[in-house]
């Protein structure tokens, strides 16, 4: 066990994925909800929802003449 993960448990699971992809499949279904601007919220069934913004290094690699929050 390391930082709470069971290895050996994880071993033998991606073994089992290595053997036969379709075991790794998986369906996640994502809600998204405009707030305002460029954020967003968004929720993943039984996830909390969390809310997104456009991260800060794109405001500084952004030029000034197009960028949002100035």
């Amino acid at each position: 066990m390391i930082n709470g993960l069971d290895i050996e448990r994880f071993r033998t699971t991606m073994a089992a994925v290595e053997n036969d992809h379709t075991k790794g499949k998986a369906a996640l279904r994502a809600d998204s909800r405009w707030v305002s601007g460029t954020k967003n919220e968004i929720s993943v069934r039984r996830f909390p929802a969390f809310t997104t913004d456009e991260p800060k290094t794109w405001a500084v690699k952004t030029p000034p003449q197009i960028r949002w929050n100035t």
